[in-house]
């Protein structure tokens, strides 16, 4: 028997192995030379498998191992059918047979070439998001803070002269130590020393002539006007006298304290007066660190705190001693300014350099901390995002000491909660979440 049908209506003809070849189907169903499809010797098309073998077993099939699907087994009977009845009518028309049996032969085609049902879709809650996961518990946390400061000398005076004169001698040596008391500078005085010198004198006669009228008025030789006049003659005699012993010490110049002197601007034989200045003498032993802390922490800075400090170019670490602090607030920078001592015996170092101090108030021990990254700050504050049950739930914080990598939590966490760290952008409140296993 042929079946006469026009390749157009066979589809899946074409593969790598040939136009007479089908895609899914090795085998393949051939057509004849007048373009019907060549049966078997049952009348079935070479291209469709008997449903069972002889022995009763499925047939295998390269597109689907381990036997045909159930459809395709169903599609088959209806088509073996369908070209039984046409071919066992005594009116069938030929034509008619044809085209049945063509259509009879898609059908299976279909099946055989990869025609597959429809896979059911999966249905319920999406998968849990794998997160990345901070378990709190209580660990020590420094309550520090890093800031910076300048060193100062413990004491630092400019010198120079209260009266004008000829400088006629320097007894120190620039950039060399002095001790407290040493003459440092001489001016001349030697109108002062004559000055001094008839005032002296005329206070004798003064002293004398007091003497001689308090004899007389004890006898009414002279009146009480005229000794009390001569009183106070003498009284002001005396002032003079004072005045130029002053105006002597002046001109010379001692140092106030012991400690280092730096370069001169004055010569041996030079000119000096109140508004040049002479050297700076700075006390280097202690120094003095001055810096400034937050307003929030200056009222935790006591007197007797220790700190820390470094300097540029110095791998050195150096400690302090605060011993006093400014009792307000700088409006400008809402901070409070401190001071602390050193000791510098070796005179390492120096005033003016830049330091870089740290400070440790306390020590908490049981501070619940997170990595900075795992805050999520809003407008209404801070937030973190905690797994509970499997799910993601936001809550609200209150944090205390802030370091460079973690934040201390103070408020509506307890030890064991569990903080998300990773993907906060697209963790929302209810969605399933789980732990992200640890490489």
């Amino acid at each position: 028997m042929r079946l006469r049908g026009r390749p157009s209506e066979i589809p899946g003809q074409t593969d790598a192995q040939g136009p007479d070849r089908c895609k899914g189907d090795p085998q393949g169903l051939r057509r004849t030379e007048r373009g019907g499809l060549e049966g078997d010797e049952e009348g079935r098309p070479s291209g469709i498998p008997r449903t069972t073998d002889g022995h009763g077993e499925q047939p295998t099939h390269r597109g689907h191992p381990g036997g045909i699907h159930e459809q395709t087994r169903t599609r088959m009977r209806v088509a073996e059918k369908w070209m039984g009845g046409f071919d066992g009518g005594v009116h069938a028309s030929p034509r008619i047979t044809g085209r049945a049996a063509g259509i009879a032969s898609a059908v299976v085609l279909l099946s055989a070439c990869g025609g597959t049902t429809d896979q059911p879709t999966q249905t319920g809650p999406p998968p849990a998001m794998a997160v990345q996961v901070h378990v709190l518990q209580g660990t020590p946390l420094d309550n520090a803070f890093t800031t910076t400061g300048t060193l100062l000398p413990n004491e630092e005076v400019e010198l120079r002269s209260e009266v004008s004169g000829r400088v006629t001698h320097i007894g120190f040596q620039e950039g060399g130590r002095v001790s407290a008391g040493q003459v440092l500078v001489r001016i001349n005085d030697d109108d002062l020393q004559a000055q001094l010198r008839k005032a002296e004198a005329g206070l004798k006669v003064a002293q004398d002539s007091e003497g001689r009228q308090k004899q007389l008025v004890d006898v009414s030789g002279v009146s009480r006007e005229v000794y009390e006049a001569t009183v106070a003659q003498r009284i002001g005699m005396q002032a003079d006298v004072d005045n130029l012993r002053a105006q002597i010490a002046k001109t010379t110049i001692r140092a106030p304290f012991s400690g280092v002197i730096g370069l001169r601007s004055i010569s041996e034989g030079g000119y000096v007066s109140p508004t040049a200045p002479i050297a700076a003498l700075k006390q280097t032993d202690p120094m003095k660190l001055d810096f400034t802390v937050p307003e929030r922490h200056g009222r935790q800075m006591r007197s007797g705190t220790r700190v820390a400090f470094t300097l540029e170019g110095d791998t050195g670490r150096y400690h302090a001693e605060v011993y006093a602090v400014e009792p307000s607030v700088d409006p400008t920078t809402r901070t409070v300014r401190v001071r602390a001592r050193s000791a510098n015996n070796n005179g390492h170092l120096m005033p003016g350099a830049f330091a870089k101090v740290d400070v440790k108030l306390e020590t908490i021990a049981d501070a619940l901390t997170i990595p900075a990254e795992a805050l999520i700050p809003d407008i209404q504050g801070q937030k973190v995002m905690v797994m509970k049950n499997g799910k993601a739930q936001s809550v609200r914080v209150d944090i205390g000491i802030r370091t460079e990598n973690t934040v201390q939590l103070i408020s509506n966490v307890q030890p064991g909660d569990t903080v998300i760290t990773s993907a906060l952008l697209a963790v929302r409140d209810g969605m399933a979440v789980r732990p992200a296993e640890r490489k």
